[in-house]
């Protein structure tokens, strides 16, 4: 009995079939297919699919073999591994002073006849065989030959795909948990930020408030920039604080009736008179996730009245739906957004104006809070806008 060497380059061929993380692993018909192809079109009653480890042969799938696997030491496609040739062949393995007294040739399965394809990996690594195998002697034609090849070409296909989907896998895996540190790591930073921040600016309220009269201008111009500044600081931590909240929202869709919902964004917005806030809908009900969707409208109009440059504000309400989504449009004549902003506005802490209405500097939050919710609720949004004339926000909610 003369065992199979071993290839030179022997761990560096364990550690590349060790990364398709395949020897263990359940049947799959794609695989079991293929060894059914082999066997007929080789006309052979035993085929497999083997895979080389460090002591043993392991048969992802097979065909008349009783066994799992079985030790490598007396394994054909173990030297069909280590000549790593096009097709390694015993026409008569009692007749082959190699084989002729192996226990498989002498005992079960009677191995009188191997051919075996060596899978070759990108890298020129043979992790294995697809082998035919047959208890007479015999040979293989050029057909079949041709035939084998290209179904071992086929394992290889197979086991790349498993082996870029497990790739893939991890890294969505690592991305996520990245993620996952980053929101907390946020949301930490922004609570621990947000306590002193907010005493500084209770601090300054209370100075101002209190001791204005004894103050000198140039005192109560520091004051007022550390007021402004603090309060900046807590309306941005503020921000962080309700955009991780919503991205984790996950509430379940409730029926609304789109008069209430119309109603109570009116509530929010009492300096708007009718002309200044306008429903436009034949919809009466909807379904929906009601906190998000509030959340999402409650942002586009806020920003509608804040960056607007009118005398009369005017923000138009539309609702529209088919069989599969509501689509809202949220329509203001504020001081619109020049096209070159549209691919940014929707991330976070990017801003378009330096100052609202009013003076204050917005935190690039609310936007990008709307684009998360709106993809929670299976929806896009997306903005058109003429810079002195105003925005308009289109957004889709699924039906699904």
């Amino acid at each position: 009995m003369i065992p199979p060497k071993k290839p030179f380059n022997e761990e560096e061929r364990l550690k590349a079939l060790y990364s398709y993380s395949i020897l263990d692993t359940l049947t799959e018909p794609d695989y079991d297919n293929i060894v059914t192809i082999a066997s007929l079109v080789c006309d052979t009653p035993i085929s497999s699919i083997t895979l080389i480890d460090r002591d043993r042969q392991w048969f992802k799938s097979r065909k008349g073999l009783k066994n799992q696997e079985t030790p490598r030491i007396e394994a054909f496609c173990a030297h069909a591994v280590a000549e790593s040739s096009e097709i390694f062949m015993v026409e008569n393995a009692a007749e082959d002073p190699r084989f002729h007294d192996y226990p498989n040739v002498l005992g079960d399965p009677k191995i009188a006849f191997y051919a075996g394809v060596p899978l070759i990996d990108e890298d020129g690594y043979a992790l294995g065989t697809l082998c035919v195998i047959d208890n007479q002697p015999r040979k293989l034609d050029a057909r079949q030959t041709q035939a084998l090849k290209a179904l071992s070409k086929q394992v290889m296909n197979l086991l790349e795909l498993r082996r870029k989907r497990l790739q893939l896998e991890e890294a969505l895996l690592q991305l996520h948990e990245k993620n996952k540190q980053l929101e907390e790591f946020a949301l930490i930073a922004a609570h621990d930020i947000r306590s002193p921040i907010t005493a500084i600016a209770g601090l300054t309220d209370f100075l101002t408030e209190g001791f204005n009269a004894e103050m000198n201008p140039e005192m109560r111009e520091i004051v007022g920039i550390l007021n402004k500044s603090s309060n900046k600081v807590v309306n941005l931590v503020d921000g962080i604080l309700a955009y991780s909240r919503n991205r984790t929202a996950n509430m379940p869709k409730q029926e609304l009736k789109v008069k209430d919902l119309f109603e109570d964004l009116r509530g929010l917005f009492p300096t708007l008179n009718h002309e200044g806030l306008v429903l436009k809908t034949e919809v009466k009900t909807i379904l929906v996730n009601t906190i998000s969707l509030k959340q999402v409208l409650l942002n586009l109009i806020t920003n509608g009245i804040k960056y607007n440059d009118k005398p009369g504000i005017k923000i138009e309400l539309k609702l529209s739906e088919d069989s599969s989504k509501y689509t809202f449009v949220v329509k203001d004549n504020g001081m619109g957004i020049d096209n070159e902003h549209f691919d940014n506005i929707f991330h976070p802490f990017k801003k378009v104006h330096k100052e609202d209405r009013f003076g204050q500097t917005g935190n690039g939050i609310g936007l990008s809070t709307a684009k998360a919710l709106v993809e929670e609720m299976g929806g896009k949004i997306a903005v058109e806008s003429t810079v002195g004339e105003g925005s308009t926000f289109t957004f889709t909610v699924s039906k699904d």
